[in-house]
């Protein structure tokens, strides 16, 4: 079972109040509940997951063999930019994750992968 681990930035900025949108790459065996499923496969207290629902994040070409899951898939692009010239860049299916501190969150971020993975 893979498993995915915040990174410690991404920790420090949940304990600062923030707001994260984690996306964990779709699992092949399409779960009928998505929460139960991330609450299972991320590395947080359940608690902190607000909420998980299928998206298509725009992606470009990862290929490196490192556990960090950016390098494995792609850099995930935001809504307002553009691909480099040259860039392969393709649509990801993914469960995002709403997580944060119990209570308001300060801000939100944009879609971005956890820090590292195993399996």
């Amino acid at each position: 079972m893979m498993i995915y681990h915040l990174s410690n930035r991404q920790r420090r900025e949940l304990a600062n109040g923030k707001q994260l949108r984690i996306a964990l790459p779709y699992p092949e065996d399409d779960p009928e509940d998505l929460l139960a499923w991330a609450e299972s496969h991320l590395d947080c207290d359940p608690a902190r997951i607000l909420s998980a629902r299928e998206e298509h994040l725009l992606c470009t070409r990862g290929g490196r063999g490192t556990g960090q899951v950016s390098e494995q898939i792609g850099r995930i692009l935001r809504d307002c930019e553009t691909p480099s010239r040259g860039d392969l860049v393709y649509w990801v299916s993914v469960v995002l994750c709403d997580v944060a501190e119990p209570g308001r969150p300060r801000s939100k971020y944009p879609p971005q992968w956890p820090g590292s993975y195993e399996e």
